[in-house]
Formats: structure tokens, sequence, C-alpha cells
């Protein structure tokens, strides 16, 4: 039995043995035994005594160690960029009944990412909120402290109305750009997924605001944008065409480097 309880132990298998009696070969069961021991019963009626003995030995072989999980690797920060820029960008946020809650969730993550490439302080970029649908409404002012603005973001709410641009662009000019500082940059970033529909006519509030410098970068997301209307308010007479909410991401480096460009 030794050479062929050699061959199982080679096959990884654990053996633990039990002998009864005074008839046992003691030396043969050591080397049946994976630990040269066993464990030595006087007779079977004794074999109920040993139950807790046999069970922890079994349970000590094939319970394996619990190692404690690997930590997962520190995720990498997104790469800053505007490194040596300094402004003060205004997001005007369309959230009317065609975006939805779930699209609405897409232009969250959209801002999140967008804002942490950019590099956010009181002597870099500042960046403040209004968010439209039926009326516009100042979210916040200048804010310059990244983990600041995407804890705000998060908090942004979904709900539904008409789309009325211009009156969002008019609340960024006459309630938020007076708190801008002197002597940097000023931009608008505009991001909508429809056309105007209501109050102020949005080219001439737009037109205001390049009159007092402030530089205008438009995103239009799906087939429902009127592309006139975005080309007009947009400075430089272009915008970036989003086929649909999803595709946002594919667009952070794009407008990073456009917003970047501005500010330096």
């Amino acid at each position: 039995p030794i050479p062929v309880a050699a061959k199982l132990k080679k096959d990884s298998v654990i053996i633990n043995c039990v002998g009864i009696t005074d008839d046992i070969d003691p030396t043969e069961l050591k080397g049946i035994s994976s630990d040269n021991s066993y464990v030595r019963v006087k007779e079977f009626n004794d074999l109920d005594r040993f139950v807790k003995q046999v069970t922890d030995k079994t349970c000590k072989s094939v319970i394996v160690p619990t190692l404690p999980p690997k930590p997962a690797p520190p995720k990498p920060k997104p790469k800053e960029e505007c490194k040596h820029g300094k402004g003060d960008i205004v997001i005007v946020l369309d959230t009317s009944t065609s975006v939805g809650p779930d699209n609405f969730q897409i232009e969250q993550t959209f801002l999140k990412i967008l804002v942490s490439k950019w590099t956010i302080g009181s002597d870099a970029v500042r960046v403040a909120l209004v968010q439209f649908n039926t009326e516009a409404h100042v979210r916040w002012q200048f804010v310059s402290s990244k983990a600041e603005l995407l804890r705000r973001i998060d908090g942004l709410k979904f709900s539904e109305g008409i789309t009325v641009t211009g009156d969002a662009l008019a609340l960024a000019r006459t309630k938020v750009f007076p708190n801008a500082r002197k002597g940097v940059k000023k931009m608008v970033l505009l991001v909508t997924d429809g056309k105007h529909l209501g109050g102020e006519p949005p080219i001439p509030e737009a037109d205001k605001l390049k009159k007092e410098g402030v530089r205008i970068i438009s995103v239009g997301i799906t087939n429902d944008i009127d592309p006139t209307e975005l080309k007009s308010i947009s400075s430089g007479n272009k915008y970036f065409k989003v086929m649909q909410f999803g595709d946002l991401a594919k667009f952070v480096n794009s407008i990073t480097r456009k917003t970047c460009k501005y500010v330096e």
C-alpha cells in the first residue's frame, strides 16, 4: 500500500488515516499518511469520540487559507490640460424634455470628464453653470475647486421643459459674467440637443456676449439641432456635431483642445 499511497500523494491527493484496534501496523499507516501520522482508535465503539479530531484534520487538509484581496490598482487620473490657461468658463446646459433622464446622466459624465481635464483653480480656470429648459437658472457662480465642481455636477437634477437657449445665454451674460475676473479670457460652452423654442432669440443674445469678449463653443447633439442657429451662436461659425448622446465622450479631447487653445 505504501507505493500506491505515494503515487496518490504525487498526484496531490492528501491521505488521512484512522487506525482501529491493535491489529494495525503503525509503521505502515504512517507511511501511507500524508503527514506521517494517523488517528489511533483502540476499538470500534470509541470511533464517535474521535469525530471532532478527524473532522478538524480533514478540514485543515482541504480548506485553502483565504488570502486578503489584492488592492485594486489606483485609477489613473485624467491628464490635465490648460496647464497655463487662465479663464472663466460658463457651461450652458440643456436639460429639456427631449434630453431625458438617461441622457442627462450622460451629460453629467461628459462634464465631469471635461472638468477633470481642465486645470481648475483661483489662478487658473474657474467654472460656472447655467441649466435651462422652460426656464434658465444659475446653478452656481464661478467655482475654483475641482472637487467641488465634480460634487456639484453630480448633484444636478433633471427637469423637463422646452428649449430656451436665448434666455440661458442672456442669464450667463447678465448674472454670471459680471462676476468674472478682469483681464482673463471668458467663454461659454453650450451643450444642447435641440433648437430654440421659446424665450429670447438666441442669436442676438450670443452676439451680445461676443461683443463683450466672450467666446462661445457649442456642442449640438442629435439631428434635432438647428445647424444654422448653432453656427450663428458659435464663435467662428463652427460647432461640434454629435450624432447621439452616447458619442459625447469621443469629443472630450477635441473640445478640451479647443477650450485650452483659447484660454492659454
